[in-house]
C-alpha cells in the first residue's frame, strides 16, 4: 500500500472511531450524519436506477430493496465501517451511505426502480 493510501486508511478509521464516541469532526463535509440536499439525494436515487437499468437488473433490485428494507437499521453500520477501507481504493460511498440512512429514501429509491421497469417491461 503507499503512503497516501495508508494515511487515508489511518485518517479514515479515525474518523470512523471518534463518530462511534460521538465526537464528531465538522471539518469533514462528506460525514455520513450529515443530510443530503434534496436535489442531491434525486440525482443519486437516478443514477443508481439508471446504473441498475443499464444492467437490465430492475426486478432483481426491486427484490433485493424490498427484501433489505426491514434489515436497513442492521446493515447500515457495515457500510460506515467499509467507507474508510473503499475510501483508499478511490471508492466513495459516503454520499450513497448518507441517502440510504433514511427509509424514506430507500422508499424513493424502490419507487424509482419500479417506475423504470414498468416503462421497459414489454
Amino acid at each position: 500500500m503507499s503512503e497516501r493510501g495508508f494515511k487515508r486508511l489511518r485518517q479514515g478509521l479515525s474518523d470512523f472511531v471518534n463518530r462511534l464516541r460521538g465526537k464528531s469532526d465538522t471539518s469533514d463535509q462528506r460525514a455520513p450524519s450529515q443530510p443530503l440536499p434534496d436535489e442531491q439525494m434525486e440525482q443519486l436515487i437516478d443514477k443508481i436506477a439508471k446504473t441498475v437499468q443499464q444492467f437490465g437488473m430492475e426486478q432483481p433490485a426491486i427484490f433485493y430493496v424490498g427484501l433489505l428494507k426491514p434489515f436497513w437499521p442492521l446493515i447500515l453500520p457495515t457500510a460506515y465501517m467499509s467507507t474508510p477501507i473503499l475510501d483508499v481504493v478511490g471508492v466513495d460511498i459516503r454520499d450513497y451511505v448518507r441517502l440510504l440512512e433514511n427509509v424514506d429514501n430507500i422508499k424513493r429509491l424502490e419507487y424509482r426502480l419500479k417506475e423504470i421497469y414498468e416503462k421497459t417491461e414489454p
